[in-house]
């Protein structure tokens, strides 16, 4: 009996070393896998994110060049029209002048 024992012992000793052996080379493995993982997922997210800003900021900048426009051209437009109320008052007062009341002097 001592021999069976024995061999069972030296056989469990065998398979608990190698199961050692085998999980500490799956953690391993493990690791480099998931910092290889980790590493190409933040460049994907760096690389998504970039495209899709510049896409953003591309329509926004677009946006608002053309509302800033907008402003100038509608801006210039109140500066002549400002400019021909001014002509018209004065010309107004320059009638009123030699037509008191409404009547020739």
């Amino acid at each position: 009996m001592p021999k069976s024992i024995n061999k069972k012992t030296n056989g469990n000793v065998f398979k608990t070393t190698v199961r050692g052996v085998v999980q500490e080379e799956l953690k391993k493995t493990e690791q480099r896998l998931e910092k290889r993982l980790t590493r190409n997922l933040s460049e994907i997210i760096d690389e998504k994110f970039e495209e899709n800003y510049t896409k953003y900021r591309d329509d926004v900048v677009t946006k608002m060049d053309k509302a800033i426009g907008e402003m100038k051209k509608y801006n210039e437009e109140l500066a002549v029209h400002s400019g021909q109320h001014v002509e018209i008052n004065d010309r107004l007062d320059n009638l009123e002048a030699i037509h008191p009341d409404g009547k020739h002097i």
